[in-house]
């Protein structure tokens, strides 16, 4: 990643677009994060309030491949303490599904958007449910996810990372690799998606969904 020129692309600008229509907060794209080991750009990213910035992530099947490479990447960059979590979306869902992972982030941070522009996404939701027939908890939506400091396996990955200081990113992707010492395993099937499993004290409608369910990907 050293030396990179970032560049926005047209999904990148889509996923921004869609965004600044509702937002009450402005979206910077291509924010730079520099570590010990590269500099990495998130595609957008807010301040939605004092002491919380969000990032969002354009998955393209060119650029994220790499699952772990990609976990290492958000690590080291939560590993800054500048962000409290970063979401990614799925670049085919970015204009396909956007009502979905709209509403999905109006549930999640809420003060991303301004009161008109959450019922408006909730509107845009629920025609969405009507025309397609189905609830969005009944449809597939493991598009997007989202990593946070609080993760145990982003804790552990930093700790390995400080103590293979003075490589390149690539090296430690290598090593991460090989040793996966830094890995706690952990019960994949506890991470389901939080809008197909409800919580009985958030419900108060269809449209509700309980903000702790949000698939983490562990790596």
């Amino acid at each position: 990643m050293d030396g990179f020129d970032p560049e926005i692309s047209l999904i990148e600008q889509s996923l921004v677009n869609r965004l600044n229509q509702y937002s009450r907060v402005k979206w910077y794209q291509q924010v730079e994060f520099p570590t010990g080991f590269a500099t990495f750009y998130q595609d957008a990213g807010c301040l939605v309030k004092k002491g919380r910035a969000v990032g969002i992530e354009c998955d393209g099947p060119d650029f994220h491949r790499d699952h772990v490479r990609e976990f290492c990447r958000d690590a080291l960059i939560l590993g800054t303490g500048r962000l409290a979590q970063i979401y990614h979306v799925e670049a085919w869902a970015i204009d396909r599904r956007y009502t979905d992972w709209l509403f999905i982030l109006g549930v999640l941070e809420p003060e991303i958007f301004t009161p008109a522009s959450l019922e408006a996404i909730n509107g845009l939701a629920q025609a969405n449910d009507i025309h397609r027939g189905t609830r969005i908890k009944e449809r597939y939506a493991d598009f997007i996810y989202r990593r946070s400091p609080e993760m145990e396996t982003v804790k552990d990955f930093i700790q390995f990372a400080r103590s293979h200081s003075g490589i390149t990113f690539r090296k430690l992707v290598e090593i991460a690799k090989e040793k996966r010492s830094w890995w706690v395993p952990v019960d994949r099937s506890s991470y389901t998606p939080f809008w197909r499993t409800f919580d009985a004290k958030f419900v108060r409608g269809p449209h509700v969904l309980s903000p702790d369910r949000l698939y983490e990907r562990p790596f």
